[in-house]
Formats: structure tokens, C-alpha cells, sequence
């Protein structure tokens, strides 16, 4: 299993640390390190267009410290998280790691499937971080016990809260047996109990000389919990610093990002009206996926309709045409007291006709709900023209 992480981590531009950077009690430089990744979702990712989320980036991480990753949704932090764990390759520069040294990583839920239990996610979570699962199933219960999911352990993830399902990640990574722990996104979950000790546990890890990365939105969160921090801001690596200049620079471009963002502001320069217009657009194309994961759900709800009466339309045509025989010659009517009983064909075909009914009204519905999909896709299309166009008028500056 070494080998094989070995030959994935060198197939994804990870290399090691010189001898004399490892003496010195280096862990990981991140060097000139550039990604770029295709644009839209499904198909779309075929079309050809491509923009850096990471460009320029240049970082040194010491054995046992404690660094932050800060920046606005959309900067680039948790893409140099699964840069550095291996899991995407970089089009440019390097990722150097001290020898013998494991890394993980932790997204909320990451690597969950809906279908397995919480105890069966653990361990596959593990084994896809290069962990055995005898690793997992030595500490379950001091795992189990840290989430604070009890018996739901054991019930398909599928029915878990967000909470629940991060909680479970975080109490993983906190005891896998790593050197690097990378936590994207997850110290804010469950309840202030919780995260109390969650939180005691991260301290104990940074106490016992090993190095954790660090995501969150909570910025009094890192400024407790570590010594420097890293600003990006689309892609591009603005500072690294002590975590409270770092703090103060991350607050400084959310605001000016408030002020470029205030109609009638007048009197911007040429880079700073394209970067306003650039939020503005990516703004737009963030409404335009859950636009498009809502109603792609809509679609597939309206096509399964569809398929169902369409073979109810087929079932109650076989019972027609099986009935139609021995009517024939019994003849289709009888009578009973003077009162005419309706016969097997006639209400059959009575279903019939009503099935067709269902299927022409459910095949308009899947129509309708194809139709918009197909607008929905050409707004995506025309978001993303808009997105590339500008990111060249700014690389052009």
C-alpha cells in the first residue's frame, strides 16, 4: 500500500524534501504551485475552458506547527488542500513533503457513502487515506464516542444531519495516526460540547510535534489555534504571515470586496471594475448550480413519472389484449336481475383509456421539465463564455 501511495503521490507532482530541509525540521514547501481545472459540471467540463484556481502559491510548513488557510468562498483553499494530499495533480510547480511523513485530509463527509453504515464509512474513509482498516477498528470506540452519534453508527449515512456526518469525519481524522492533518470546513461542526473537544484534541496533536493545516471561515477559531496564516484571494496567494496580520489582511478583502459591491461606486480603475464584474459573475454562476441541481432533480422526478405510467399503459394493454379472446365468444355483457353488469374488456378498457391519459399528461411534464433544463444549460454556457472572457481582459492587464 506504501508503494502504490507512493506512485500516486509522485503521479500528482508530490515529491521529497532535500536532507538539509528535513534537518532543519521542515515538513512540507509548496513551491510556484499553479492548477488550473475545467470549467461548468457533467458535459460541460468537455468544452474546453479551463481557469487557475491556484497560481503563484509558495508555502513552508515546520514539524509541529500550526498553520491557517484564509480567503472567501471560492479563493482556492480547499483545492490546495487536495493538492497537497495528492488527490489533484498541479499543471505547475511543486509540492516537496519531509520523507516517511503521513497526511490526511478532512472535508466534512468526505468519502461517505449514502449506502453504508457510519462504522462502514470509517473504515472506507480510512482505506482511502491509506490507512488499514485494523487502524480504524482499534480506536471505533474512542471515535464513536468523540461524535457523539451513539447507536447511529450503525444506520446507513444516508440518513445522517450535515452535522452528523461531519462530526463523524472530524472524529476520524483526529485519530488516524497522521503527521499532516489538513481539516477543511469542519471545526464548526456539532454543538459548542463538541467542538470544545474537538478542539482540546487538535491542541494535544500540535502539542505532540505534529503539523496541522487549517480551513475555517471562523477566524477566532485560528487565530487560537495557530501561529501563521496564509491569504488567498481568487487563486493567487496574497500573504503569509503571523495569524493576526493574516487575520487583519483576510478582513481587508472581504470588505473591499463589500465597497466594489455597492451600486454607484463610482471612480474604480480598469482591474477593479473587471474583478467587480468577475464576483458579479461568479456569483451568478453559483445561483446558476443549485439552479441546476434543483431542476435536474425535477427532471429525473417527471422522467421517472413518465416511465412508470408508461409501463402501467403496457401492463393494462396485455390484460386487454389476453381478455379480448374468451369475451369474443362469450360475448361482452350479462345480465343479472335485469341489471347489466359491465363486462371484464369494458373496464379494462376503461383503464386503458385512462392510462393514456396519465401518459400524455406525464410525457408533457417531462417535456416541459426537458425543455427548461436545456435553457438552464445554455445560461451555464453563457455564464462560463462571460467568466473566460473576463479572466483574459484581467490576465491582459
Amino acid at each position: 500500500m506504501r508503494a502504490k501511495a507512493s506512485a500516486a503521490a509522485a503521479a500528482a507532482g508530490i515529491g521529497e524534501l532535500a536532507a538539509e530541509d528535513v534537518a532543519r525540521g521542515l515538513a512540507l514547501r509548496v513551491s510556484g504551485l499553479g492548477l488550473r481545472l475545467p470549467m461548468g459540471r457533467g458535459t460541460a467540463r468537455l468544452w474546453g475552458q479551463h481557469h487557475w484556481a491556484l497560481r503563484g502559491v509558495n508555502i513552508e510548513v515546520m514539524r509541529g506547527e500550526s498553520i491557517a488557510i484564509l480567503g472567501r468562498n471560492g479563493s482556492g483553499k480547499s483545492t490546495l488542500l487536495r493538492a497537497i494530499a495528492g488527490i489533484i495533480a498541479a499543471n505547475e510547480g511543486r509540492i516537496s513533503i519531509a520523507p516517511g511523513l503521513t497526511a490526511a485530509i478532512l472535508s466534512p463527509g468526505a468519502g461517505f457513502e449514502n449506502n453504508l453504515t457510519g462504522r462502514e464509512n470509517l473504515i472506507n474513509s480510512a482505506l482511502y487515506q491509506g490507512f488499514l482498516p485494523k487502524v480504524v477498528r482499534a480506536k471505533m470506540d474512542e471515535i464513536v464516542e468523540l461524535s457523539g452519534i451513539g447507536d447511529w453508527v450503525d444506520q446507513p449515512v444516508a440518513i445522517y444531519s450535515a452535522g452528523m456526518r461531519a462530526r463523524l469525519g472530524l472524529s476520524l481524522a483526529l485519530h488516524l495516526p497522521t503527521d499532516v492533518l489538513m481539516i477543511d470546513e469542519s471545526l464548526s461542526a456539532g454543538d459548542a460540547a463538541f467542538r470544545a473537544k474537538a478542539e482540546v484534541m487538535i491542541d494535544e496533536l500540535i502539542s505532540s510535534d505534529r503539523t496541522v493545516i487549517l480551513v475555517s471561515h471562523n477566524l477566532e477559531t485560528l487565530r487560537t489555534m495557530c501561529t501563521r496564516g496564509v491569504v488567498l484571494d481568487r487563486g493567487r496567494q496574497i500573504a503569509a504571515c503571523g495569524i493576526d496580520e493574516a487575520i487583519q489582511i483576510s478582513k481587508a478583502i472581504l470588505l473591499d470586496t463589500a465597497t466594489m459591491s455597492v451600486p454607484g461606486n463610482k471612480g474604480l480603475s480598469q482591474r477593479d471594475a473587471i474583478l467587480a464584474q468577475l464576483e458579479a459573475v461568479h456569483t451568478a454562476i453559483a445561483d446558476w448550480h443549485k439552479r441546476a441541481e434543483e431542476h435536474g432533480q425535477i427532471f429525473r422526478k417527471t422522467s421517472q413519472a413518465y416511465q412508470l405510467t408508461l409501463e402501467q399503459l403496457v401492463q393494462i394493454a396485455d390484460k386487454l389484449a389476453a381478455a379480448r379472446e374468451p369475451a369474443a365468444e362469450a360475448g361482452t355483457a350479462r345480465f343479472a336481475g335485469g341489471v347489466e353488469v359491465k363486462s371484464e374488456v369494458d373496464a379494462i378498457v376503461a383503464k386503458y383509456q385512462e392510462a393514456r391519459q396519465q401518459v400524455k399528461a406525464k410525457r408533457a411534464e417531462r417535456d416541459a421539465a426537458r425543455d427548461e433544463q436545456e435553457r438552464i444549460t445554455k445560461k451555464g454556457q453563457e455564464l462560463h463564455a462571460q467568466l473566460a472572457a473576463l479572466n483574459d481582459k484581467l490576465a491582459g492587464l
